[in-house]
């Protein structure tokens, strides 16, 4: 995992930015006012303002939607946790009122507070204007046309964005995002921000870390992930391979299993060689190789959905591709905030060439996830480079005082020694490396997880190290 940047200019930007409290711009004593969400009656929502450039406070603002579930036990409330969900791209909101259960522990003691980040959902969603471009060409192109219409197909995305919402596109980085996250600490009248963040939700509370190392409060990283198109890209072969081989070894073991009783690949392998020859017409739609690899890859996030994968490789192998095409487009509500985030965030821009070599290396040792994954490092094309993930940089060791790490060493998105490395390099930080199959484990059932999340929150636990459950 290549994670860098010059000491330097993380210490420099590091230093400008800690300068960006909101403190005495007026964001900061805004008090909510919380009625019944109109979409959510679970919830209780209110509105906060913050600015589109906190580096410009009298400037244009947007309005951030932000829920709650009260503390069931008012009288024994030990405050609020914010929880962001990851994405990035993802609706906060939408999330807490699927699965509010999964918190009922915290929910006794705390009020669990979520939000829309900017550009998603109810906080001015980037609405690009189209289905993306990507849709209808090959995104593993083995001719320099199909690379051509690949690299095209991004800048279209991208000048559609711009063109619709120019006025919200340059302020959607992570940067941004952690300071409204400080607006909406103060809103809530903490002095210090209790914080639950899952997978790109760990990333974001890693820059409000660096941001205001002096308001951190009790915080909890689950899967932690970087936004970066090119730390996904590298990612990507290595951990999704290591995930689907542990799905194929467990479905040899059952009855009627769509790849054979080996514990092998090689017919899911030649079922998407084949759709790169021949893709096939799913309703309005086309389901391409690299669709229908995005779709396994989807069903790969936790051990959870491998029975519904090994339904859904039995149709697609009988002739009902729906349920692999759906899965491949189950992200597309938030592939445009998704992706202007995560670009913001990224100083990379590889050449087609550098990609291209890098896919065909990829592909030697990862058939399946090794092109798909690589070629999704030119998504940024189109878009501006940002300063890169200086609060990821991982040159100079912070202090996290017990800030608690989630790492399950058979996730398949944010690789287990990636976590690993995120926990050394935040000193003090407390590493929980799980045996596991899965993206994110708290709020699953894992009973040492548990244990050890909600005592933190809940009493003040410190685990007292790092611990394998």
């Amino acid at each position: 995992m290549k994670i860098s940047l010059l000491r330097a200019v993380a210490t420099a930007v590091a230093g400008y930015l800690l300068l960006g409290s909101p403190g005495g711009t007026g964001f900061d004593t805004q008090r909510p006012v919380w009625t019944p969400c109109a979409d959510q009656p679970g919830l209780q929502c209110a509105p906060v303002v913050v600015p589109v450039d906190h580096a410009e406070p009298g400037g244009r603002t947007l309005t951030m939607a932000a829920a709650r579930l009260p503390a069931r036990d008012p009288a024994r409330r030990l405050g609020s946790i914010v929880v962001n969900f990851g994405g990035p791209g993802v609706s906060g909101i939408d999330y807490l009122a699927w699965q509010p259960q999964q918190f009922a522990r915290l929910n006794e003691r705390y009020d669990l507070v979520t939000f829309d980040p900017r550009g998603v959902g109810r906080s001015s969603a980037l609405d690009c204007g189209k289905e993306s471009a990507t849709l209808s060409v090959d995104q593993t192109p083995e001719t320099p046309a199909e690379e051509a219409a690949l690299v095209g197909a991004f800048e279209a995305d991208a000048a559609a964005c711009r063109a619709r919402a120019g006025w919200l596109v340059p302020y959607l980085d992570t940067e941004q995002t952690a300071k409204d996250l400080d607006v909406l600490r103060s809103v809530l009248g903490e002095d210090r921000l209790n914080y639950l963040g899952y997978s790109y939700g760990g990333a974001l509370g890693i820059a409000y870390t660096q941001l205001y190392p002096q308001r951190v409060g009790r915080m909890v990283f689950d899967a932690p992930g970087a936004s970066s198109t090119r730390v996904s890209s590298e990612a990507a072969p290595d951990s999704y391979d290591l995930a689907l081989r542990d799905f194929a070894k467990d479905c040899a073991r059952l009855a009627g299993c769509p790849l054979g009783r080996t514990g092998g690949t090689k017919r899911l392998e030649r079922f998407i060689a084949g759709l790169d020859a021949r893709p096939v017409p799913v309703g309005s739609g086309t389901l391409t190789d690299g669709l229908a690899t995005s779709g396994v890859a989807t069903y790969l996030y936790s051990s959870d959905t491998w029975p519904d994968l090994r339904q859904a490789l039995r149709d697609a192998f009988r002739g009902d591709y729906t349920a692999l095409y759906d899965s491949a487009l189950s992200w597309q509500d938030s592939a445009a905030a998704r992706t202007a985030i995560s670009c913001l965030d990224d100083y990379y821009r590889p050449s087609v060439a550098e990609v291209r070599d890098a896919a065909r290396n990829a592909a030697a040792s990862s058939p399946l996830f090794g092109p798909w994954g690589t070629w999704g490092a030119l998504a940024c094309q189109g878009w501006k480079a940002g300063p890169g993930q200086w609060w990821l940089a991982g040159t100079t060791p912070i202090r996290a005082e017990r800030v608690l790490m989630i790492g399950s060493r058979g996730d398949p998105v944010t690789p287990y020694p990636y976590v690993s490395h995120l926990a050394a390099w935040l000193t003090g930080s407390r590493l929980i490396s799980v045996d596991g199959d899965r993206h994110t484990v708290y709020g699953t059932g894992e009973p040492c997880t548990t244990r050890i999340v909600e005592d933190y929150f809940v009493q003040g636990k410190d685990p007292g190290g790092d611990v394998t459950c």
